[in-house]
Order: C-alpha cells, then structure tokens, then sequence
C-alpha cells in the first residue's frame, strides 16, 4: 500500500516522496504536531517538486521569486489529488496541507511565520533529506531546490529510511555569504533575512531580493554535480604580511606568462606591498584554500585615491593556474561581494583585460555590467590590448 501511493505521487508529477510514521514526530513543537491538526494522524506522507536548476543562474529579485512562488499551488494540486486517491483506494481520511500560507503563526517583532507543521522537519522525518547550515533540506538528488508538500493519514504505514547528510562538513559558504548575516549554521534569523530578502518594486509585484543561501550551496544540484572542491571547501584566511612573497610570486607567474595583467616585468616585494592592502580596515587580502592547499589570492583594493571614491573597491583575485575553470570564481566573488558590504562599500570595481574572456564571462555571470571598454589601451607581447571595465552596485 505505501508502495503504491509513493508510485501515485510521483506519477502525478512529484519527484520525491517518503513516508514518516506518526512516531518520529515525538518532538515536534506544541501547535506544529500532526496531531494538533488531524488528531488520527497515523502517517506522514511527504513529497517535493524540484525548481528548475537554471534559477539559480539568475538574479532572484523576479524570475526566481515567480517561480519559487508558482511552484507552491502545483504542490498544494499534488497534495490535493493525492489525498483524493489514497481515500478512494484504501478508506479513511487523508488531509492535504498548504505548501506554503495560508498559516495562523506570526510573530511580528521577530518577523518570524511558521507553517502548520514544518515541512522541512517532516521530510528529514519522511527520509528525503536533511538540513544543512543555511536551514534549507539538502536532497541527495535534487539538492536544495525541493518545493514541499504532505499529506496527512490516518492510514498506519512504515516509515523510509532516513537520509544521510550531504552538507560538506566545515563548509560555511552559506553563511559567509549571507549579506545579512542571518545565519549561524543553524538557525536563521528572520528579523535579519526577511528585510533584505523580500520586496515590492515600483509596480507593486512582489519580490525576492535574495537567495545566495540557496544559490552558493555547493549541494545545491545535489550530491552528483559536485566539483572538486565540494568534499574540501574553499577557507578564506585574511593575508599576513608573511603571505606577501607567495602572493607575488602567483602574480609574477601571471606577469611572464598571461595578459591577465599588464606589468611587463615581474615585480619586486617592496612594488607588491604597495599593490594589496596588509591588516587594513576596509581594504582586505585573502588567501584562498581547499583542503590546505594554496588556491590563490584575492583582494579588494582602492579604485583612486581621491577621498570622493571611498564607498567604492576594486575587486581583484588571481588562481593558480590549475585550479583555474573549477568553477569557484563565484565562490569567491560572492565571498569577496559580502566582505564589501560589511566594510560599507556600495559599489565593485573589476578591471578586465580584453583577452581574458573566462573572467568577463564570469563576472557578467554575476551582474556586473560593462561600464567602459578601453580600445588598444596596452601593449603587451607584441599585441595591443584592450582593457574593460565592470562594476556592480552592492
């Protein structure tokens, strides 16, 4: 019988879907139990569907947020059907809840909402996951994009195993990135979250201003997309004035060999100091590392020196060579984009020499926009060289 309602969900267009009996809920808050809704609860029937990964890709302010909300009502749809069946083929009752609102449960100083139950909590229960550091369910195969629904029962079924967690051990990404500083690896602060997260714009439709907890995830495709770096995260560490000679010597390896920058001649130790800020309190240099290996170096830096510049950086960071095209140039970036905000800076600076496309490629990628394009600018192993420029408001 669990097998075959399982089968029914997921064949109406659910991608998971698990079971947890009415006994794993022992502790469950008072007033989000399933008993405190349907009191012959016997069973918990859990599913999701999966937002599409390209989502993440995007600015979330409002294709993401459309989606993310369109997706509760084909849930609440799938809940509703399958409550129908399970009663027409096995008797009882079978009661379907919302996916997202409606809820009673508001607390207006902490800016805090709780559903009817916590389908988070019931899916960890129900085997389709757990929750990692930025209080999201990480699904094995679907990552962190699951929209949830649940069906309650008094039918009394067996529950699915629980799932083992997929959460990168000592990875804080999540919450390094969280421009609000709403999380702790545990818990998510909502009077942080919800005034950066949620909007209205000039038109009146609602917003979604941020979901970098979800979209830098490293699990957030699930366990199978992860890349080299996913079982060692990347560890940023602020650079000492003993970390001068390695940096400059990845730098003089970019000077000889690349166009990357536009020094013609490796540089001294004394002429690098004056390239990075040491122990500053706005401007900062850090090492990057993956399983205490040296990945690189980046920095943010004066754009000019004139006092009216202050609110704005130059972002700046250089990979050694083979831990270039890994894909953690976003990692890194968002990193360094959060960084500037706790310094109270308001606008990022990136200058691109022409020919190094992966790097346009990627900040374009995260919502830079070219603001100036210098033609010929530089010459540099017998060619001329362009020199672009992109920013991005923070």
């Amino acid at each position: 019988m669990k097998e075959q309602i399982k089968e029914f969900i997921l064949g109406i267009g659910a991608d998971v879907c698990g079971v947890a009996n009415i006994d794993r809920f022992s502790n469950a808050p008072e007033g989000f139990h399933p008993k405190d809704i349907f009191p012959d609860c016997k069973s918990v029937i859990v599913f999701g569907i999966s937002l599409p990964k390209g989502l993440t890709k995007v600015e979330p302010r409002l294709i993401y947020g459309h989606f993310n909300y369109a997706a509760c009502p084909e849930v609440d749809w799938i809940a509703f059907r399958a409550a129908r069946e399970i009663e027409r083929l096995y008797g009882g009752y079978a009661v379907p809840l919302p996916s997202d609102g409606p809820y009673e449960y508001w607390d207006a100083e902490k800016l805090e909402g709780r559903g009817l139950i916590s389908m988070k909590h019931a899916a960890v229960l129900a085997g389709l996951g757990t929750l990692g550091k930025n209080t999201l369910l990480l699904n094995e195969k679907y990552g962190n994009l699951l929209v949830l629904g649940v069906v309650l029962t008094d039918l009394d079924l067996v529950s699915d195993q629980l799932a083992e967690s997929i959460c990168i051990e000592g990875c804080s990404l999540c919450i390094r990135s969280c421009p609000s500083q709403a999380l702790d690896g545990q818990r998510a602060n909502q009077t942080k979250c919800r005034p950066n997260t949620y909007g209205t714009n000039a038109r009146g439709y609602g917003t979604v201003n941020c979901n970098k907890c979800r979209a830098v995830c490293p699990m957030r495709f699930g366990k199978k997309e992860k890349s080299i770096f996913m079982d060692n995260s990347i560890e940023f560490t602020e650079a000492k004035t003993e970390d001068l000679s390695t940096m400059r010597e990845l730098y003089n390896y970019y000077i000889m060999n690349t166009t990357v920058t536009f020094d013609l001649d490796k540089i001294t130790l004394e002429e690098f100091k004056n390239r990075v800020f040491i122990n500053h309190d706005k401007y900062k240099t850090f090492l990057i590392h993956a399983n205490k290996e040296l990945l690189g170096f980046c920095f943010l830096t004066q754009f000019k020196k004139k006092p009216a510049y202050d609110k704005t950086a130059e972002l700046g960071l250089y990979l050694k060579p083979q831990f270039t095209g890994k894909g953690i140039g976003i990692e890194i970036v968002n990193y360094m984009e959060n960084i500037a905000k706790i310094n109270h800076f308001e606008m990022i600076i990136a200058s691109i020499s022409g020919e190094n496309v992966p790097s346009m490629k990627l900040f374009r990628k995260l919502g830079y926009e070219q603001c100036a394009h210098y033609k010929g600018i530089a010459v540099k192993f017998g060619r001329k060289m362009d020199l672009v420029d992109f920013q991005k408001a923070i």
